[in-house]
């Protein structure tokens, strides 16, 4: 989350700390947080739209925002970086434009939107023929994954905060709504059957959320390989679609998830690899190596499978593969440019929805063969 003085555009702060959560308050010129606490080398850097009803984490038990300007110095967790321009531009486009709350039904991470939707409706079309369950099993996917965010401020209020907080209500409601469209949509499902295999991936499911919820807690859900475990989850959902299509989940299923979950994870790592540079960027800092080799692993993990599919002679697969390590590797060389990595996420974002729209493409056209002779 940037943070900018009204009166000085010249520098903006980047929020971050580990431990409990607490929301942001504009006061006209400034923007005031809870009481921070931790020290300086706990500080970790985050990215959220101001205005929202994001928050930041912050190491205080109880206090919430502050109506006190902030010192010259920032306090232990909040560190300089180096001038941005029109810092106060960023802020006001921020809150034109805030991010969705946490009590609506769209979710804020749309990449990970894109890796739940795209391999349920690439086993939807691999299917042939809809039945009504698929409806359910969408709607049962939608439900759970927008739940999560209010789960973890129901949470946050119970074990953490000490005092009550306005988004706590906002957040009972839309979890009361979801829990209620979760339960029906998963009834429908039962009743449609087969009971045993929906009961496996709702068990499945359930885990996983108590999981994301605990990593939220502890303000870890900015991990790469946490995003790498949610993005196996979420792409998934090829499995719910392909059991309410079929009434059980085809061979070609298993192959669509794990191609699926590949990609993903692959561009997660890119995504952090341009992320980590551009925050070295901006402390004219080089950018750190560990998120680049991450990331140049997983594109030769990405070429080594589209060998392997082009040796088994199946061109589609090979294709798909081949072109997401080949778009991730352009990408990792160009973040090496300063000017690119000045590049508005919301363009990296749609070129990344792009590629893995056709990516999902690629795979249907691999696999339509094998999902018709399993008919």
């Amino acid at each position: 989350m940037r943070v900018s003085s009204n009166v000085d555009d010249s520098w903006a702060l980047e929020a971050g700390a580990t431990g409990g959560w607490f929301p942001a308050v504009d006061y006209g010129n400034y923007t005031y947080y809870g009481g921070c606490t931790p020290p300086y080398a706990e500080c970790s850097s985050i990215e959220e739209p101001l205005g929202s009803t994001h928050v930041i984490p912050s190491r205080c038990g109880s206090g919430g925002a502050k109506r006190t300007p902030l010192p010259h110095e920032p306090p232990p967790c909040y560190r300089a970086v180096v001038p941005l321009v029109a810092a106060s531009d960023r802020i006001t486009a921020a809150h034109r434009n805030p991010g969705p709350p946490a009590g609506t039904l769209v979710p804020r991470e749309h990449g990970a939107t894109a890796m739940l939707l795209l391999p349920f409706l690439s086993a939807a079309i691999l299917a042939r023929h809809f039945r009504w369950p698929e409806l359910a099993a969408l709607l049962a996917a939608w439900a759970a994954f927008t739940s999560k965010d209010p789960l973890a401020a129901i949470a946050r209020q119970r074990f953490l905060w000490k005092k009550p907080h306005p988004e706590t209500q906002a957040a009972i409601r839309s979890a009361i709504v979801k829990g209620i469209l979760l339960a029906l949509s998963a009834s429908l499902l039962a009743f449609a059957g087969p009971l045993t295999s929906w009961l496996i991936l709702f068990a499945g499911g359930a885990a996983f959320a108590v999981f994301a919820i605990w990593v939220q807690m502890r303000t870890r859900q900015r991990s790469a390989w946490f995003q790498v475990a949610s993005a196996v989850a979420l792409t998934s959902a090829c499995l719910a679609a392909a059991l309410a299509a079929t009434g059980h989940i085809p061979a070609w299923c298993w192959p669509l998830w794990l191609l699926s979950a590949l990609q993903a994870s692959a561009a997660v790592f890119v995504v952090h690899a341009r992320l980590d540079a551009r925050i070295a960027a901006r402390k004219l800092l080089p950018p750190p190596r560990t998120p680049r080799r991450t990331a140049w692993i997983a594109q030769i993990v990405l070429a080594a499978a589209a060998a392997v599919a082009a040796l088994a002679r199946l061109p589609w697969i090979a294709a798909a593969l081949a072109l997401a390590a080949v778009a991730y590797s352009f990408e990792l060389t160009r973040q090496r440019r300063s000017e690119s990595l000045n590049t508005r996420l919301q363009r990296i974002g749609l070129e990344a929805l792009t590629l893995a729209v056709i990516y999902a493409a690629l795979i249907v056209a691999g696999l339509w063969s094998f999902a018709g002779s399993a008919d």
